[in-house]
Protein backbone atom coordinates (compact mmCIF):
# COMPACT_ATOMS: atom_id res chain seq x y z
CA UNK A 1 0.00 0.00 0.00
CA UNK A 2 1.33 3.62 -0.70
CA UNK A 3 2.22 5.40 2.39
CA UNK A 4 0.22 8.28 3.02
CA UNK A 5 2.74 9.61 5.69
CA UNK A 6 4.25 12.30 3.41
CA UNK A 7 4.22 16.06 2.59
CA UNK A 8 1.15 16.96 0.63
CA UNK A 9 3.99 18.32 -2.31
CA UNK A 10 4.84 14.73 -2.45
CA UNK A 11 1.44 13.45 -3.04
CA UNK A 12 1.29 12.90 -6.96
CA UNK A 13 -1.25 11.45 -9.29
CA UNK A 14 0.83 8.87 -9.40
CA UNK A 15 0.60 7.85 -5.53
CA UNK A 16 -3.05 8.43 -5.42
CA UNK A 17 -3.34 6.55 -8.10
CA UNK A 18 -1.91 3.23 -6.31
CA UNK A 19 -3.80 4.03 -4.10
CA UNK A 20 -6.80 3.38 -6.16
CA UNK A 21 -5.56 0.78 -7.70
CA UNK A 22 -4.63 -0.92 -4.14
CA UNK A 23 -8.19 -0.31 -2.68
CA UNK A 24 -9.79 -1.65 -5.71
CA UNK A 25 -8.80 -5.08 -4.71
CA UNK A 26 -11.32 -5.10 -1.83
CA UNK A 27 -14.38 -5.14 -3.41
CA UNK A 28 -14.02 -8.52 -3.29
CA UNK A 29 -14.29 -8.30 -0.20
CA UNK A 30 -17.32 -7.28 2.54
CA UNK A 31 -14.92 -5.08 4.69
CA UNK A 32 -16.20 -5.84 7.87
CA UNK A 33 -17.75 -8.71 10.04
CA UNK A 34 -20.97 -6.79 10.29
CA UNK A 35 -22.17 -6.48 7.02
CA UNK A 36 -23.80 -9.81 5.31
CA UNK A 37 -22.17 -10.90 1.85
CA UNK A 38 -23.21 -9.39 -1.40
CA UNK A 39 -24.20 -12.57 -2.65
CA UNK A 40 -26.96 -12.84 0.44
CA UNK A 41 -28.10 -9.61 -0.53
CA UNK A 42 -28.06 -10.44 -4.57
CA UNK A 43 -30.42 -13.56 -3.33
CA UNK A 44 -32.65 -10.94 -1.51
CA UNK A 45 -33.04 -8.45 -3.73
CA UNK A 46 -34.08 -11.47 -7.06
CA UNK A 47 -36.24 -13.09 -3.77
CA UNK A 48 -38.30 -9.77 -3.82
CA UNK A 49 -38.34 -9.39 -8.01
CA UNK A 50 -39.64 -12.97 -7.80
CA UNK A 51 -36.15 -15.19 -8.34
CA UNK A 52 -35.62 -18.02 -6.86
CA UNK A 53 -31.93 -19.16 -6.46
CA UNK A 54 -32.54 -22.99 -6.76
CA UNK A 55 -29.49 -23.67 -4.67
CA UNK A 56 -31.04 -22.60 -1.43
CA UNK A 57 -34.07 -25.58 -1.21
CA UNK A 58 -32.08 -27.96 -3.68
CA UNK A 59 -31.62 -29.88 -0.72
CA UNK A 60 -35.05 -30.21 0.50
CA UNK A 61 -36.83 -30.68 -3.31
CA UNK A 62 -33.87 -33.25 -4.30
CA UNK A 63 -32.54 -34.96 -1.69
CA UNK A 64 -30.66 -37.56 -3.36
CA UNK A 65 -29.40 -35.64 -6.37
CA UNK A 66 -30.81 -37.56 -8.66
CA UNK A 67 -32.86 -35.66 -11.02
CA UNK A 68 -30.09 -33.26 -11.69
CA UNK A 69 -32.24 -29.85 -11.70
CA UNK A 70 -34.86 -31.50 -13.80
CA UNK A 71 -36.94 -30.53 -10.75
CA UNK A 72 -36.41 -27.19 -11.02
CA UNK A 73 -38.44 -26.74 -14.32
CA UNK A 74 -42.04 -27.55 -12.11
CA UNK A 75 -40.78 -25.53 -9.03
CA UNK A 76 -43.37 -22.19 -9.00
CA UNK A 77 -42.74 -19.25 -7.04
CA UNK A 78 -45.75 -18.21 -5.34
CA UNK A 79 -44.95 -14.46 -4.21
CA UNK A 80 -45.89 -14.29 -0.10
CA UNK A 81 -43.10 -12.15 1.19
CA UNK A 82 -43.25 -8.93 -0.82
CA UNK A 83 -45.98 -7.84 0.51
CA UNK A 84 -45.21 -7.04 4.21
CA UNK A 85 -42.41 -5.35 2.99
CA UNK A 86 -44.13 -3.11 0.60
CA UNK A 87 -46.61 -2.14 2.95
CA UNK A 88 -43.59 -1.30 5.48
CA UNK A 89 -42.22 1.17 2.45
CA UNK A 90 -45.76 2.61 1.67
CA UNK A 91 -46.47 3.12 5.48
CA UNK A 92 -42.94 4.90 5.50
CA UNK A 93 -43.99 7.19 2.55
CA UNK A 94 -46.46 8.45 4.47
CA UNK A 95 -44.62 10.17 7.28
CA UNK A 96 -44.03 13.52 7.31
CA UNK A 97 -40.94 15.09 6.67
CA UNK A 98 -40.41 17.14 9.48
CA UNK A 99 -36.85 18.07 9.68
CA UNK A 100 -35.94 21.49 10.45
CA UNK A 101 -32.62 23.08 11.24
CA UNK A 102 -31.86 24.59 14.94
CA UNK A 103 -29.11 26.42 16.54
CA UNK A 104 -27.28 24.16 19.58
CA UNK A 105 -27.13 27.19 22.07
CA UNK A 106 -27.65 30.54 22.90
CA UNK A 107 -24.00 31.40 22.31
CA UNK A 108 -24.53 31.16 18.66
CA UNK A 109 -25.32 35.26 19.14
CA UNK A 110 -22.70 37.64 19.29
CA UNK A 111 -22.95 39.78 22.01
CA UNK A 112 -21.84 42.71 20.26
CA UNK A 113 -24.51 42.71 17.59
CA UNK A 114 -27.25 42.21 20.72
CA UNK A 115 -25.98 45.57 22.10
CA UNK A 116 -26.01 47.44 18.99
CA UNK A 117 -28.92 46.47 18.47
CA UNK A 118 -30.46 47.31 21.76
CA UNK A 119 -28.66 50.54 21.49
CA UNK A 120 -30.32 51.09 17.60
CA UNK A 121 -33.99 50.46 18.94
CA UNK A 122 -33.85 52.49 22.57
CA UNK A 123 -32.44 55.57 20.38
CA UNK A 124 -35.56 55.01 17.78
CA UNK A 125 -37.88 54.48 20.90
CA UNK A 126 -36.70 58.22 22.30
CA UNK A 127 -36.96 59.91 19.24
CA UNK A 128 -40.32 58.70 18.79
CA UNK A 129 -41.20 59.75 22.48
CA UNK A 130 -39.76 63.00 22.01
CA UNK A 131 -41.72 63.39 18.64
CA UNK A 132 -45.25 62.66 20.18
CA UNK A 133 -43.79 64.80 23.08
CA UNK A 134 -43.58 67.59 20.97
CA UNK A 135 -46.79 67.60 19.78
CA UNK A 136 -48.44 67.36 23.31
CA UNK A 137 -49.40 63.21 23.01
CA UNK A 138 -47.95 60.39 25.39
CA UNK A 139 -46.73 57.10 23.62
CA UNK A 140 -49.29 54.44 24.21
CA UNK A 141 -47.49 51.16 25.30
CA UNK A 142 -51.35 49.33 24.10
CA UNK A 143 -51.22 51.37 21.11
CA UNK A 144 -47.86 51.93 19.59
CA UNK A 145 -46.84 53.61 16.27
CA UNK A 146 -46.79 51.16 13.28
CA UNK A 147 -43.07 51.46 12.59
CA UNK A 148 -41.98 51.11 16.22
CA UNK A 149 -44.32 47.98 16.04
CA UNK A 150 -42.78 46.61 13.17
CA UNK A 151 -39.47 47.27 14.96
CA UNK A 152 -41.17 46.00 18.12
CA UNK A 153 -41.62 42.66 15.86
CA UNK A 154 -37.86 42.30 14.12
CA UNK A 155 -36.59 42.54 18.67
CA UNK A 156 -38.39 39.22 18.92
CA UNK A 157 -36.42 37.53 16.62
CA UNK A 158 -32.70 37.18 17.72
CA UNK A 159 -30.26 36.61 15.38
CA UNK A 160 -30.00 32.58 15.34
CA UNK A 161 -33.08 32.73 14.29
CA UNK A 162 -32.98 34.74 11.24
CA UNK A 163 -30.02 32.20 10.70
CA UNK A 164 -31.82 29.45 11.19
CA UNK A 165 -34.79 30.69 9.00
CA UNK A 166 -32.67 31.16 5.85
CA UNK A 167 -31.06 27.63 6.56
CA UNK A 168 -34.94 26.33 6.47
CA UNK A 169 -35.34 27.97 3.44
CA UNK A 170 -32.47 26.34 2.25
CA UNK A 171 -33.44 22.97 3.14
CA UNK A 172 -37.07 23.10 1.89
CA UNK A 173 -35.15 24.07 -1.19
CA UNK A 174 -32.68 21.35 -1.61
CA UNK A 175 -34.89 18.70 -0.74
CA UNK A 176 -37.21 19.24 -3.33
CA UNK A 177 -34.47 19.69 -5.74
CA UNK A 178 -33.05 16.05 -4.61
CA UNK A 179 -36.34 14.32 -3.95
CA UNK A 180 -35.02 13.36 -0.94
CA UNK A 181 -38.36 11.73 0.14
CA UNK A 182 -38.23 9.03 -2.91
CA UNK A 183 -34.56 8.89 -2.08
CA UNK A 184 -35.04 7.55 1.55
CA UNK A 185 -37.92 5.59 0.68
CA UNK A 186 -36.21 3.50 -1.70
CA UNK A 187 -33.25 3.54 1.04
CA UNK A 188 -35.45 2.35 3.63
CA UNK A 189 -36.60 -0.43 0.75
CA UNK A 190 -32.68 -1.44 0.73
CA UNK A 191 -32.45 -1.52 4.86
CA UNK A 192 -35.58 -4.15 4.59
CA UNK A 193 -33.86 -6.20 2.05
CA UNK A 194 -30.51 -5.94 2.78
CA UNK A 195 -30.13 -5.02 6.08
CA UNK A 196 -28.15 -1.73 5.28
CA UNK A 197 -28.71 1.73 3.40
CA UNK A 198 -26.01 3.93 2.72
CA UNK A 199 -25.90 7.68 1.17
CA UNK A 200 -23.59 9.74 -0.12
CA UNK A 201 -22.79 13.67 0.28
CA UNK A 202 -21.05 15.44 -2.54
CA UNK A 203 -20.58 17.87 -4.82
CA UNK A 204 -21.25 18.13 -8.28
CA UNK A 205 -19.62 21.07 -10.47
CA UNK A 206 -20.38 23.34 -7.47
CA UNK A 207 -23.50 21.99 -6.75
CA UNK A 208 -24.29 19.75 -3.53
CA UNK A 209 -25.96 16.76 -4.71
CA UNK A 210 -27.17 13.94 -2.21
CA UNK A 211 -27.55 10.25 -3.53
CA UNK A 212 -28.72 6.55 -2.56
CA UNK A 213 -25.88 3.91 -2.73
CA UNK A 214 -27.04 0.40 -4.16
CA UNK A 215 -25.87 -1.93 -1.00
CA UNK A 216 -24.65 -4.44 -3.89
CA UNK A 217 -21.98 -2.48 -5.18
CA UNK A 218 -20.39 -0.18 -2.02
CA UNK A 219 -17.47 -1.90 -0.41
CA UNK A 220 -15.76 -0.35 2.86
CA UNK A 221 -13.33 -0.86 5.09
CA UNK A 222 -14.38 0.51 8.65
CA UNK A 223 -13.39 -0.68 12.31
CA UNK A 224 -14.45 -4.14 12.94
CA UNK A 225 -17.51 -2.95 15.68
CA UNK A 226 -18.73 -0.07 14.06
CA UNK A 227 -22.21 0.01 12.39
CA UNK A 228 -21.56 3.66 10.62
CA UNK A 229 -19.80 4.21 7.27
CA UNK A 230 -19.23 7.90 8.06
CA UNK A 231 -15.77 7.56 8.88
CA UNK A 232 -14.71 4.42 7.48
CA UNK A 233 -10.71 4.27 6.11
CA UNK A 234 -12.51 3.17 2.46
CA UNK A 235 -15.63 3.55 0.85
CA UNK A 236 -15.58 2.00 -3.20
CA UNK A 237 -18.86 2.24 -5.37
CA UNK A 238 -18.54 0.41 -8.29
CA UNK A 239 -20.69 0.13 -11.61
CA UNK A 240 -21.25 0.84 -15.12
CA UNK A 241 -22.24 4.19 -16.33
CA UNK A 242 -23.55 5.60 -19.44
CA UNK A 243 -21.31 7.56 -21.34
CA UNK A 244 -23.54 10.31 -21.05
CA UNK A 245 -23.70 10.54 -17.68
CA UNK A 246 -19.96 10.05 -17.10
CA UNK A 247 -19.07 13.37 -18.87
CA UNK A 248 -22.32 14.93 -16.71
CA UNK A 249 -19.81 13.99 -13.54
CA UNK A 250 -16.92 14.59 -14.71
CA UNK A 251 -16.97 16.90 -17.22
CA UNK A 252 -14.42 19.29 -15.38
CA UNK A 253 -12.19 16.98 -15.07
CA UNK A 254 -11.86 14.91 -18.87
CA UNK A 255 -9.39 15.86 -21.60
CA UNK A 256 -10.88 15.71 -25.07
CA UNK A 257 -8.75 12.59 -25.43
CA UNK A 258 -10.55 10.96 -22.75
CA UNK A 259 -13.85 11.84 -23.97
CA UNK A 260 -13.11 10.32 -27.67
CA UNK A 261 -11.98 7.22 -26.12
CA UNK A 262 -15.35 6.65 -23.97
CA UNK A 263 -17.07 7.64 -27.38
CA UNK A 264 -14.99 5.31 -29.89
CA UNK A 265 -14.62 2.55 -26.99
CA UNK A 266 -17.21 0.54 -27.65
CA UNK A 267 -19.89 -0.01 -30.59
CA UNK A 268 -22.97 -1.95 -31.56
CA UNK A 269 -23.37 -5.09 -33.70
CA UNK A 270 -26.73 -5.83 -34.56
CA UNK A 271 -28.21 -9.71 -34.40
CA UNK A 272 -30.47 -11.28 -36.74
CA UNK A 273 -33.28 -9.90 -34.65
CA UNK A 274 -32.23 -6.11 -34.48
CA UNK A 275 -31.26 -6.53 -31.08
CA UNK A 276 -28.15 -3.90 -30.23
CA UNK A 277 -25.24 -6.77 -29.13
CA UNK A 278 -21.90 -5.57 -27.77
CA UNK A 279 -18.76 -6.50 -28.54
CA UNK A 280 -15.09 -5.98 -27.99
CA UNK A 281 -13.75 -4.04 -31.56
CA UNK A 282 -10.75 -3.13 -32.76
CA UNK A 283 -10.24 0.13 -31.03
CA UNK A 284 -10.11 -1.81 -27.89
CA UNK A 285 -7.62 -4.54 -29.22
CA UNK A 286 -5.39 -1.64 -30.55
CA UNK A 287 -5.05 -0.65 -26.64
CA UNK A 288 -4.86 -4.52 -25.25
CA UNK A 289 -8.26 -4.65 -24.01
CA UNK A 290 -9.33 -8.30 -25.61
CA UNK A 291 -11.07 -9.66 -22.64
CA UNK A 292 -14.55 -10.97 -23.12
CA UNK A 293 -17.09 -8.43 -22.00
CA UNK A 294 -19.32 -10.16 -19.65
CA UNK A 295 -22.28 -9.40 -17.65
CA UNK A 296 -22.16 -10.01 -13.22
CA UNK A 297 -22.74 -12.62 -11.96
CA UNK A 298 -24.98 -14.12 -9.40
CA UNK A 299 -21.94 -15.34 -7.53
CA UNK A 300 -19.30 -13.05 -8.69
CA UNK A 301 -18.66 -9.86 -6.45
CA UNK A 302 -16.62 -7.81 -9.36
CA UNK A 303 -17.51 -6.83 -12.67
CA UNK A 304 -16.26 -8.09 -15.94
CA UNK A 305 -14.17 -5.99 -19.10
CA UNK A 306 -14.21 -1.74 -19.69
CA UNK A 307 -18.08 -1.96 -20.96
CA UNK A 308 -21.03 -4.21 -20.27
CA UNK A 309 -23.08 -5.21 -23.23
CA UNK A 310 -25.15 -1.92 -23.32
CA UNK A 311 -21.97 -0.05 -24.28
CA UNK A 312 -21.64 1.39 -20.42
CA UNK A 313 -18.18 2.04 -18.77
CA UNK A 314 -17.01 0.97 -15.60
CA UNK A 315 -16.38 3.63 -12.77
CA UNK A 316 -14.89 3.36 -10.01
CA UNK A 317 -15.20 5.82 -7.28
CA UNK A 318 -13.09 5.72 -4.10
CA UNK A 319 -12.80 7.96 -0.46
CA UNK A 320 -9.87 6.60 1.87
CA UNK A 321 -8.10 7.95 4.78
CA UNK A 322 -4.59 9.48 4.13
CA UNK A 323 -2.46 11.54 6.39
CA UNK A 324 -1.91 15.54 6.78
CA UNK A 325 0.48 17.21 7.79
CA UNK A 326 -0.67 20.33 10.31
CA UNK A 327 0.91 22.75 13.04
CA UNK A 328 -0.16 23.54 16.33
CA UNK A 329 0.93 27.42 16.12
CA UNK A 330 1.21 29.19 20.14
CA UNK A 331 1.79 32.58 19.52
CA UNK A 332 0.80 35.75 21.94
CA UNK A 333 -1.82 38.25 20.53
CA UNK A 334 -1.32 42.03 21.26
CA UNK A 335 -2.27 41.87 24.55
CA UNK A 336 0.15 39.26 25.53
CA UNK A 337 -2.15 36.36 25.83
CA UNK A 338 -1.40 33.00 24.67
CA UNK A 339 -3.10 31.78 21.69
CA UNK A 340 -3.49 28.43 19.47
CA UNK A 341 -4.50 28.57 15.96
CA UNK A 342 -3.60 25.17 13.63
CA UNK A 343 -1.38 25.63 10.01
CA UNK A 344 -0.87 23.95 7.11
CA UNK A 345 2.44 22.52 6.74
CA UNK A 346 4.32 25.16 4.26
CA UNK A 347 4.03 27.69 7.47
CA UNK A 348 7.64 28.79 9.16
CA UNK A 349 7.60 29.73 12.46
CA UNK A 350 8.82 33.76 13.41
CA UNK A 351 10.87 32.60 16.55
CA UNK A 352 11.75 36.51 16.88
CA UNK A 353 7.87 36.93 18.12
CA UNK A 354 8.05 33.77 20.10
CA UNK A 355 5.55 31.73 17.74
CA UNK A 356 6.34 27.82 18.93
CA UNK A 357 5.05 24.91 16.60
CA UNK A 358 4.14 21.54 17.08
CA UNK A 359 3.92 19.33 14.02
CA UNK A 360 1.07 16.43 14.08
CA UNK A 361 -0.12 14.13 11.25
CA UNK A 362 -4.12 13.97 11.21
CA UNK A 363 -6.51 11.96 9.13
CA UNK A 364 -7.59 13.62 5.75
CA UNK A 365 -9.84 12.02 2.89
CA UNK A 366 -8.80 11.47 -0.29
CA UNK A 367 -11.38 11.18 -3.16
CA UNK A 368 -10.50 9.44 -6.69
CA UNK A 369 -12.58 8.09 -9.75
CA UNK A 370 -11.01 5.36 -12.11
CA UNK A 371 -13.38 5.26 -15.52
CA UNK A 372 -12.47 2.13 -17.46
CA UNK A 373 -9.44 0.82 -17.14
CA UNK A 374 -6.61 3.99 -16.91
CA UNK A 375 -8.62 7.11 -16.89
CA UNK A 376 -8.04 8.42 -13.61
CA UNK A 377 -10.28 11.92 -12.37
CA UNK A 378 -10.85 13.73 -9.32
CA UNK A 379 -7.70 12.81 -7.23
CA UNK A 380 -7.70 15.42 -4.65
CA UNK A 381 -8.08 15.92 -0.61
CA UNK A 382 -12.33 15.93 -0.21
CA UNK A 383 -13.17 19.72 -0.46
CA UNK A 384 -15.25 19.29 3.10
CA UNK A 385 -13.89 17.31 5.52
CA UNK A 386 -16.61 17.64 8.14
CA UNK A 387 -14.28 17.97 10.89
CA UNK A 388 -15.08 18.53 14.58
CA UNK A 389 -13.95 21.40 16.55
CA UNK A 390 -12.54 20.16 19.43
CA UNK A 391 -10.70 16.54 17.16
CA UNK A 392 -9.07 18.04 14.15
CA UNK A 393 -7.96 14.69 13.70
CA UNK A 394 -11.88 13.41 13.14
CA UNK A 395 -13.46 14.10 9.86
CA UNK A 396 -16.28 12.60 8.27
CA UNK A 397 -15.75 10.25 4.53
CA UNK A 398 -19.28 12.17 3.06
CA UNK A 399 -20.93 8.67 3.14
CA UNK A 400 -24.11 8.17 5.63
CA UNK A 401 -25.02 4.62 6.31
CA UNK A 402 -24.98 1.91 8.58
CA UNK A 403 -25.84 -2.06 9.11
CA UNK A 404 -29.31 -3.06 10.80
CA UNK A 405 -28.05 -5.87 13.37
CA UNK A 406 -28.47 -6.41 17.23
CA UNK A 407 -24.98 -6.24 19.11
CA UNK A 408 -23.58 -9.52 17.62
CA UNK A 409 -23.45 -11.38 14.31
CA UNK A 410 -23.99 -10.42 10.98
CA UNK A 411 -26.28 -7.67 9.91
CA UNK A 412 -29.92 -9.19 9.50
CA UNK A 413 -32.73 -7.42 7.43
CA UNK A 414 -36.14 -8.45 7.53
CA UNK A 415 -35.72 -10.27 4.14
CA UNK A 416 -33.34 -12.56 5.79
CA UNK A 417 -35.86 -13.10 8.86
CA UNK A 418 -38.49 -14.23 6.52
CA UNK A 419 -37.31 -15.68 3.85
CA UNK A 420 -37.24 -19.14 5.56
CA UNK A 421 -40.85 -18.55 5.43
CA UNK A 422 -41.46 -17.75 1.61
CA UNK A 423 -39.25 -21.17 0.79
CA UNK A 424 -41.52 -23.46 2.86
CA UNK A 425 -44.63 -21.86 1.48
CA UNK A 426 -42.97 -22.26 -2.43
CA UNK A 427 -41.91 -26.43 -1.14
CA UNK A 428 -45.37 -27.19 0.04
CA UNK A 429 -46.86 -25.96 -3.02
CA UNK A 430 -44.61 -27.88 -5.02
CA UNK A 431 -45.38 -31.09 -3.35
CA UNK A 432 -48.79 -30.60 -3.51
CA UNK A 433 -48.16 -30.02 -6.81
CA UNK A 434 -47.00 -33.28 -7.55
CA UNK A 435 -49.60 -34.82 -5.35
CA UNK A 436 -52.09 -33.20 -7.68
CA UNK A 437 -49.76 -34.66 -10.56
CA UNK A 438 -49.92 -38.08 -9.30
CA UNK A 439 -53.34 -38.54 -8.41
CA UNK A 440 -55.48 -39.89 -11.28
CA UNK A 441 -59.10 -40.56 -10.14
CA UNK A 442 -60.69 -43.82 -10.30
CA UNK A 443 -59.01 -45.70 -13.63
CA UNK A 444 -61.66 -48.25 -14.99
CA UNK A 445 -59.81 -51.92 -15.78
CA UNK A 446 -60.94 -53.03 -19.70
CA UNK A 447 -60.91 -56.58 -20.47
CA UNK A 448 -59.98 -56.95 -24.06
CA UNK A 449 -60.67 -60.89 -23.99
CA UNK A 450 -64.33 -60.19 -23.96
CA UNK A 451 -64.30 -57.90 -26.72
CA UNK A 452 -65.82 -59.91 -29.86
CA UNK A 453 -64.10 -60.64 -33.03
CA UNK A 454 -63.84 -58.29 -35.26
CA UNK A 455 -64.86 -55.34 -33.36
CA UNK A 456 -62.91 -52.73 -32.63
CA UNK A 457 -61.96 -50.80 -29.26
CA UNK A 458 -64.35 -47.69 -30.57
CA UNK A 459 -67.25 -49.97 -31.31
CA UNK A 460 -67.46 -51.58 -28.69
CA UNK A 461 -67.26 -48.72 -26.60
CA UNK A 462 -69.72 -46.91 -28.36
CA UNK A 463 -72.49 -50.03 -27.83
CA UNK A 464 -71.92 -49.57 -24.39
CA UNK A 465 -72.51 -45.61 -24.38
CA UNK A 466 -75.34 -45.70 -26.64
CA UNK A 467 -77.32 -48.88 -25.63
CA UNK A 468 -75.90 -49.22 -21.81
CA UNK A 469 -74.96 -52.66 -22.72
CA UNK A 470 -71.63 -54.22 -23.36
CA UNK A 471 -71.51 -57.20 -25.97
CA UNK A 472 -69.45 -59.86 -25.33
CA UNK A 473 -67.97 -62.59 -27.08
CA UNK A 474 -69.36 -66.24 -26.91
CA UNK A 475 -66.37 -67.74 -26.08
Amino acid sequence: FPVTIKPRSKKTKDWAKACINYYTNYRYSDGTNLRSSRFNKKVNYDLYNGKVHYNDVERICDPLGVETKQWADKFQHYDVISEPIRLLIGEESKRPDNSIVLGESSEDLSRKQEAAKASAIRMIEEEIARELEAQGQQMDPNNLPEPLKKLKKYDSYTTPDAIESKANKLLKREKRRLNTKEMFSRGWKDALIAGEEIYCIDEVSGEPVVRRCNPLNTYALMEPDTLYWDEADMILEEGYKSIGFVIDQYHDYLTPDNIEFLEKGYKYQYSQYGTPKFSTDEYLQAIGETRNLIDIADTRPGFGGMFDTDGNVRVIRLVWKSRRKVGKLKYYDEQGEPQETWLDELYKADISKGEEIEWLWINEYWEGTKIANDIFVKMQPRPIQFRRMSNPSRCKSGYVGTQYMTGVGKAMSLMDRIKPYQYLYNIYMYRLELLFAKNKGVIGELDLAKVPDGWEIDKWMHYAEVHGCSIVTGK
